[in-house]
């Protein structure tokens, strides 16, 4: 697995939770999390052991797209939060991402000139960051990067919206960036003061 380089993103690490603080309510079934993923991710991606049923308000878009909030006008994504938080008592927001991501592969195999909506936004953000920041990476590592990467852009997309913002800010909502193995089910978490994704076990 590449490291992750610290230049690309600048993030707060209180504004992060750990397994330990998802795990404080894991017998509940009252819906406390949002979890936005990729529409592509063949498992239910909020069947996950610790979580018992009814706990996660779940959000599946092509590669678990978020938009920036000036082009929210004409995407669904940040309403759906929003009537979440309105009508649940959410504490936790999970962007999660796959290592098998049948779309991304997709976009990185096909011709890019005319692309629009959330392909273009990954090309803008995603790919000429990789590609600037990682120039000598390539093969099944870029995409694993690019992957990863895409999970921690589309958190700062999250963050450029104030609703979400003040709720991150003042503890009421604590972010998670995960990356599921599709064949292992394993989660990586993303660990913010060592800028990057460790096995979920070890964030307790």
């Amino acid at each position: 697995m590449v490291l992750l380089k610290k230049e690309i993103h600048d993030f707060v690490p209180d504004h992060f939770g750990s397994m330990g603080d998802f795990l404080e309510n894991a017998d509940s079934n009252e819906c406390d999390t949002i979890m936005i993923a990729c529409s592509d991710h063949s498992v239910a991606p909020d069947s996950i052991s610790f979580a018992e049923p009814g706990r996660v308000f779940l959000l599946q878009h092509l590669v678990h797209s978020v938009p920036p909030v000036n082009e929210c006008e004409a995407d669904r994504t940040m309403a759906n939060i929003e009537f979440a938080f309105s009508t649940k008592k959410i504490e936790h927001l999970i962007v999660c991402g796959h290592l098998q991501c049948g779309v991304i592969r997709s976009y990185l195999n096909s011709d890019i000139t005319n692309c629009d909506g959330i392909k273009k936004r990954f090309y803008n953000q995603t790919v000429a960051a990789v590609n600037e920041t990682y120039p000598e990476v390539r093969g099944e590592n870029r995409i694993e990067l690019l992957i990863r990467e895409h999970v921690l852009f589309q958190i700062e997309n999250l963050l450029s919206d104030d609703f979400v913002h003040e709720r991150i800010k003042s503890g009421e909502v604590k972010l998670h960036g995960w990356v599921v193995n599709d064949s292992t089910a394993r989660i990586h978490s993303y660990a913010p003061k060592l800028h990057d994704f460790i096995p979920i076990e070890e964030t307790l």
